[in-house]
């Protein structure tokens, strides 16, 4: 792409001899990710074709010993947030258990925050979650057992 380049590298202010380029292109030069796209796309496709090489996360997550976390992590953060407004009984309070007026919008009904807390918690109802947060260490230990379920 560009003729006669050369390159050297330095390390601990030790300069290696220059050496000719052959390929690729300069920093910041626009072509850069377009080529970075289409050489990576190239080699993606050619290891679909090998047996043994397609990896699912799942795979990887159990080669690695590990489990999902980021939606536990999530809701444990939520449900600690929740206990802390829910205790208050302040502003935040009333907008997370208030009703809005006027009519529900066609087609499927948007999952709530406090539907989805209920279920990762266990207690299946909003109105038992609730009354769960207001008994601190109770609140702890559903959070912490929930967390520790990983669902």
């Amino acid at each position: 792409m560009y003729w006669e380049q050369t390159a050297a590298m330095r390390i601990e202010n030790k300069t290696s001899t220059f050496q000719d380029k052959k390929r690729g292109v300069r920093q910041g030069c626009v072509l850069s990710p377009d080529l970075f796209s289409l050489y990576s796309e190239i080699i993606m496709r050619n290891l679909e074709n090998h047996p043994g090489i397609k990896n699912t996360n799942e795979r990887v997550l159990n080669e690695a010993n590990k489990r999902r976390s980021l939606v536990r992590t999530i809701r444990k953060r939520q449900a600690t947030f929740l206990g802390h407004v829910m205790r208050r009984g302040k502003l935040e309070h009333l907008v997370t258990t208030g009703k809005f007026e006027g009519k529900r919008s066609r087609g499927r009904q948007r999952q709530k925050i406090m539907d989805g807390l209920a279920t990762w918690l266990g207690t299946g109802k909003v109105l038992d979650t609730l009354t769960a947060v207001k008994d601190r260490d109770l609140w702890r230990d559903m959070i912490a057992n929930a967390y520790k379920q990983g669902t």
